[in-house]
């Protein structure tokens, strides 16, 4: 069987280390779909705030506003409040302590710094002493 390397990432959101392997490798930043959802959020949020805070921004707010107030005196019966969003997040504990393993399929490996290149075609390439991460320092 091949080895499997894996990178231990930080997540954006909660700040909780993970580790993914070469095969799941997808850019990933967010550890769980709730950390990605509540990250994607925060960045619409700064996102929103800037553009509020242009010239343009404050004329359509002003606008939108307006129309708001006019819907709000016509209304007769109150609307039900939304569900929130819960910004709690669970981490299942790891069942095996003793070494990492792919936070997606569950593999474990060595611990990288990068990703040792690969190559198709030739035969498959072992990381050299660069790619790897001195023990207990992960």
């Amino acid at each position: 069987m091949a080895e499997v390397f894996l990178l231990k990432i930080t997540c954006r959101w909660c700040q909780q280390n993970f580790y993914i392997c070469h095969s799941c490798w997808r850019g990933q930043g967010y550890c769980s779909d709730t950390c990605k959802i509540l990250g994607y959020r925060r960045n619409r949020q700064k996102r929103q705030c800037k553009y509020r805070k242009s010239e343009k921004g404050k004329k359509t707010h002003r606008k939108n506003e307006n129309n708001r107030k006019k819907r709000l005196a016509a209304k007769k019966v109150g609307d039900a409040r939304s569900n929130t969003f819960s910004s709690l997040i669970y981490f299942p504990p790891n069942t095996n302590s003793n070494r990492p393993c792919c936070r997606f399929c569950g593999q474990t490996g060595e611990i990288v710094i990068t990703f040792p290149r690969r190559y198709y075609g030739r035969s498959p390439v072992r990381g050299s002493a660069k790619h790897f991460v001195a023990p207990g320092t992960s």
